[in-house]
């Protein structure tokens, strides 16, 4: 798939577009130093001692009779500037696929053959020049050996996208329409997108006014979950919509939806019957996709929020504050797998449901772990002076 030629630009052309880049640039690369380094101080090595790690190899890494393996994409700014890394599961190999300015938020596609990703080229002078989006980039797909780079969508988008399960759309979130916003940092609309990866405008499916967020595919391809407001600050509800943005349907009041392996269910945030005084307080609920049997799994201290079903459905991985923590898709069995005073974020299960990656600043700088379901096993997979966040395992494939 081929992207369309460079602009040419004039002089007066050319003059704009890089001050529209340097807007860019700034707000981009704003928004990633905050994030990597708001929290860095607050871990330091002299006050949380080095992690003990597990010398343990990943089962993931090889397996003998297929030779099929996973691997994982991450962002580092190990040679000084955001870029797009991958490493076997062990934390070995580690490749540099991108040297661009800022490339963010890495996610494979289904069949591990792709890797899409976040950034701003040169490019895409004239988006930046039209659109001025605070908090929004350019969506771009390439091999898994960093070549054949492609602009994905035309439109600039949030750095929050889901790939179909047959890997030939992505769902994404974008203000783009609401022209109220252009130029601005804050948003106070965002409307969910449907991408077929050719580079052309995507398929509007829900309203250009309301806060439509967290959008997350059926197992199956043909609907997508989401979370929605009539306006920033007021109380979402969970809806399914067919993948066409047809027959939308309120399932409950929440957020961050996740569907459960088989498609019948559906794990979610949210804070009804805490206390008002209370706002950084909610809890998971599980519900049946027509709206039924909704039910509650955890008993609230803390702001929790679904991560994601193990593969085969019966365990839900959660965040609890800064914790990543583990229960049975029935709410028993609750357990923190990270336990610790730094700050753990982002877990996601294994391809085979035995580990979780996450990311912490439990060694004084943003470093990229696993640890096995039952809280053993952890491992510091980068262990670089550099800030290493923004994990994604891939299928298990055959690798080169």
């Amino acid at each position: 798939m081929a992207i369309s030629a460079p602009v040419r630009f004039t002089h007066d052309h050319r003059k704009k577009g890089e001050m529209a880049m340097k807007v860019y640039n700034a707000t981009v690369l704003g928004l990633f130093i905050f994030t990597v380094f708001s929290c860095v101080s607050e871990a330091s090595p002299q006050e949380h001692p080095p992690t003990v790690l597990s010398k343990s190899t990943s089962v993931l890494e090889s397996n003998p009779k297929t030779h099929y393996r996973a691997k994982i994409a991450f962002v580092s700014n190990r040679d000084g500037k955001p870029g797009i890394y991958t490493m076997n599961t062990d934390g070995s190999n580690i490749t540099q696929l991108t040297d661009g300015k800022f490339d963010l938020m890495p996610s494979w596609s289904p069949d591990g053959k792709k890797l899409a990703f976040m950034t701003f080229k040169k490019e895409d002078y004239e988006i930046a020049e039209k659109y001025h989006l605070g908090m929004h980039f350019m969506l771009y797909i390439m091999d898994v050996d960093g070549t054949n780079h492609y602009r994905a969508v035309s439109v600039p988008v949030e750095p929050l996208y889901v790939w179909s399960p047959d890997g030939k759309k992505i769902a994404t979130i974008s203000a783009y329409e609401d022209s109220s916003h252009f130029g601005k940092d804050g948003l106070n609309s965002s409307t969910i997108y449907v991408s077929d990866l050719d580079g052309k405008e995507p398929r509007k499916l829900t309203a250009v006014l309301g806060m439509a967020g967290s959008p997350v595919w059926s197992p199956n391809g043909r609907q997508i979950a989401y979370d929605s407001a009539p306006v920033a600050g007021k109380t979402s509800n969970i809806f399914v919509m067919n993948e066409d943005g047809s027959e939308k349907r309120r399932v409950a009041q929440g957020k961050y939806p996740q569907w459960s392996p088989d498609g019948r269910k559906i794990a979610f945030m949210s804070d009804k019957g805490v206390e008002e005084q209370l706002p950084s307080q909610s809890n998971i609920y599980i519900v049946d996709v027509n709206g039924k049997n909704q039910r509650k799994l955890t008993n609230s201290e803390t702001y929790k929020r679904p991560l994601s079903w193990s593969p085969d459905g019966s365990k839900i991985l959660f965040s609890s504050g800064e914790d990543i923590c583990i229960m049975d898709s029935n709410g028993g069995n609750q357990i923190n797998l990270t336990n610790h005073p730094a700050r753990d974020f982002g877990g996601i299960f294994s391809p085979d449901g035995k580990q979780v990656l996450f990311r912490s600043n439990r060694d004084g700088n943003w470093e990229i772990y696993t640890v096995g379901i039952d809280g053993n096993g952890l491992n510091n997979l980068t262990n670089n002076p550099a800030n290493d966040m923004f994990p994604s395992w891939s299928p298990l494939r055959k690798f080169k």
